[in-house]
C-alpha cells in the first residue's frame, strides 16, 4: 500500500507539473506531452526495495519498514484468506472466551505441541514465511493480475491463504511478542504481556495512543489492552480499565469502544476524573460554548 501510495503521489504531481489534472485530464500539446512521457512505462521504472520515497513519512529519519509473518499453530487453514486463529490452547481462540482452554496437542506425539519459531517451511511449519515460487518476488507481481494456472509454480491464492491480521501485528509491534490472528497483545498460551505503553507508564512516563478509528480497533487497541480475541468486546473493555493509559483518542462506536460505565468514571465527579480529562462531542452544544 505505502508503494502503491507513493507511485500515484509520484504520478499525479508528474502529471501536475505537465499542465495536466489528474482528475480531469488534459489536451492539447500538454496531453500530447503526458502521453509520451508515460508510453510503455510500468511499474518496472519505480523503486522496488528499501523503504522508497514519494510520502512524508519516508523521510523520517527513523521510518522504517516492518514485517510479520503467519503463525500456524495446530493446524493450516485451506482457503481461508487469513492464516488460522489458534493459540497453543485447544481449538478456536474465540472459543476460549469464558476461560482458559486445555494444551493443544500434537496429534502425532500426544504430547502439547512444542512451537518452534525457526519451523518454517513452505508447507507445515509453525512460521508462515514468505515463498519466492508461489507467492513470487513481490506482493505487487503482474501475475496477481492475470489468469493461470502458471508453470512455473506460481499460486496467486498463496498471499491471501496465508494473511496474517491486524490484531497481532499491533500486538508484535506493542510487545515483541508474536501471537496468532486476532490475538492482541498476549502471548501463544493467551497470557498478557506488557506493551510499550505500559512500560513507559512504569518508566514515570506519559504513554497512549492516537486514532482516527475506535480506540479498541484492532491496530490501536493491542497498545492499550490485552485479549484473546479481537472480537471480545467485554474483555477488552475491561482491560483498557485496568492498563488505564494516560492519553487514549479516537471514535467511540460499537463493541471496540470503551464501555459506558467506563466514561462515566472519566466524566466529572467519577472515580477516574482527576486522571483523565474526557472530551466528547455533543450534538447539543455549539463550538462557540464549548470553547
Amino acid at each position: 500500500m505505502i508503494r502503491a501510495g507513493a507511485i500515484a503521489k509520484e504520478i499525479k504531481e508528474e502529471l501536475m507539473e505537465m499542465g495536466c489534472n489528474p482528475n480531469t485530464g488534459c489536451d492539447g500539446a500538454a496531453a500530447v506531452a503526458a502521453k509520451h512521457a508515460f508510453d510503455g512505462r510500468t511499474l518496472d521504472h519505480y523503486y522496488k526495495s528499501g523503504r522508497g520515497h514519494g510520502l512524508s513519512f519516508q523521510n523520517l529519519p527513523d521510518y522504517g519498514l516492518v514485517t510479520t509473518s503467519a503463525m500456524v499453530i495446530q493446524k493450516p487453514e485451506d482457503g481461508a484468506h487469513y492464516a488460522p486463529a489458534r493459540s497453543l490452547l485447544e481449538g478456536e481462540v474465540s472459543d476460549h472466551f469464558n476461560g482458559m482452554a486445555p494444551l493443544a496437542l500434537d496429534d502425532c506425539t500426544g504430547k502439547p505441541i512444542d512451537f518452534d519459531p525457526a519451523d518454517y517451511e513452505r508447507e507445515g511449519g509453525n512460521m508462515v514465511l514468505w515463498d519466492d515460487v508461489k507467492g513470487g518476488r513481490f506482493p505487487w507481481d503482474e501475475r496477481y493480475y492475470q489468469t493461470g494456472p502458471f508453470s512455473d509454480g506460481f499460486d496467486p491464492e498463496f498471499i491471501m491463504r496465508h494473511a496474517t491480521d491486524s490484531a497481532n501485528t499491533a500486538g508484535a509491534l506493542a510487545t515483541g511478542h508474536k501471537a496468532s490472528v486476532n490475538m492482541m497483545s498476549v502471548n501463544l498460551y493467551e497470557e498478557d504481556v506488557s506493551t510499550i505503553v505500559e512500560d513507559a507508564m512504569k518508566c514515570g512516563k506519559a504513554a497512549g495512543v492516537v486514532s482516527s478509528v475506535p480506540v479498541l480497533h484492532a491496530t490501536p487497541g493491542s497498545f492499550v489492552v490485552h485479549s484473546n480475541d479481537r472480537n471480545n468486546g467485554p474483555q477488552m473493555k475491561r482491560s483498557f480499565e485496568k492498563v488505564n493509559p494516560t492519553y487514549a483518542a479516537g471514535t467511540c462506536t460499537g463493541t471496540t469502544a470503551p464501555a459506558p460505565e467506563h466514561l462515566n468514571k472519566m466524566r466529572p465527579g467519577g472515580s477516574l476524573s482527576s486522571q483523565w480529562t474526557l472530551i466528547e462531542q455533543n450534538p447539543n452544544v455549539s463550538a462557540a460554548v464549548s470553547v
